[in-house]
């Protein structure tokens, strides 16, 4: 990818998308036990002597092993609705349009080159 870009002039901004895996919705139910600092929301939840309480996870969070994949089918998504493809080659490589209006998204979990 940096060889054609730099062969045809192309331009490459670096990217990281921020909290990239808390974008994610998750398909699946996930529960958790509340963390530590945190049982003072018994109170608010009306479980109050409760040992057994959980919350059900709605957006995916970092250290799921789900994370990663959820965080790749939203960006995948996302990027396939503004017209771009990913490249039979690799599928981390997404290209839209040709010639002078070529741009090329290249993905490694949470880090994007764009070149255009």
């Amino acid at each position: 990818m940096l060889a054609k870009c730099g062969a045809e002039g192309m331009e490459i901004d670096q990217c990281d998308v921020d909290t990239a895996f808390l974008y994610g919705k998750m398909e699946e139910e996930i529960y958790m036990e509340l963390p530590e600092g945190l049982r003072e929301l018994l109170d608010l939840a009306e479980a109050e002597g409760e040992d057994d309480v959980v919350c059900m996870l709605l957006q995916s969070l970092y250290g799921l092993k789900q994370a990663s994949r959820v965080w790749n089918e939203t960006i995948d998504k996302h990027l396939k609705s503004m017209g771009f493809e990913p490249a039979d080659a690799d599928p981390c490589v997404y290209t839209r349009g040709e010639g002078e209006g070529e741009c090329i998204v290249c993905l490694y979990v949470d880090d994007m080159l764009i070149a255009s």
